[in-house]
Parts: structure tokens; sequence; C-alpha cells
């Protein structure tokens, strides 16, 4: 969990993430944004145990091709022209 009365050093939005997926112990891909604010969480919460690697998402070359498939859908649905 969370440490009663802890303050983050300089959180962002960005880090929300990263930080809910190191409460329930897994380390954030490499290809987020922001970082886990281990700073703040208790041991139960994440902060001493090792985290558990999860695959790397979208990545690489995969990352354009999935940008262009994802504006064409986009464009497809009516959502950009």
């Amino acid at each position: 969990g969370i440490r009663r009365g802890s303050a983050a050093d300089d959180p962002g939005l960005e880090d929300l993430a990263s930080t809910i997926l190191a409460l329930q112990g897994f380390a954030a891909p490499e290809t987020m944004d922001g970082r886990a604010l281990r700073e703040i969480l208790s041991e139960q919460g994440g902060a001493g145990a090792p985290p558990v690697k999860l695959p790397g998402g979208v990545a690489g070359a995969n990352a354009s091709d999935h940008s262009a498939a994802m504006r064409k859908r986009l464009k497809d649905l009516g959502y950009l022209e």
C-alpha cells in the first residue's frame, strides 16, 4: 500500500500507471513513460520486493506500424480526417 503521510518526489500523471503496477508487484515496461513512486510505497505495497518483469509491449519498428494501423482505424471510423 501507500505509506501514510508519505510524499512523492516530483510526481506526475505519467507516474500513475507505473506506480499501480509496482503496487501489484510488476515492473513497468521500458516503453512506458513515468516511474513507480516507490518512495511512497510500503514494504507490503511493492517497495521491498523485486518487481516481476512484464513483456515489453509495442516497441521499435512495431511501434510505427502500430501507430499507422491505429491512425487508419480511427480514420475509417470517422474520428480522424
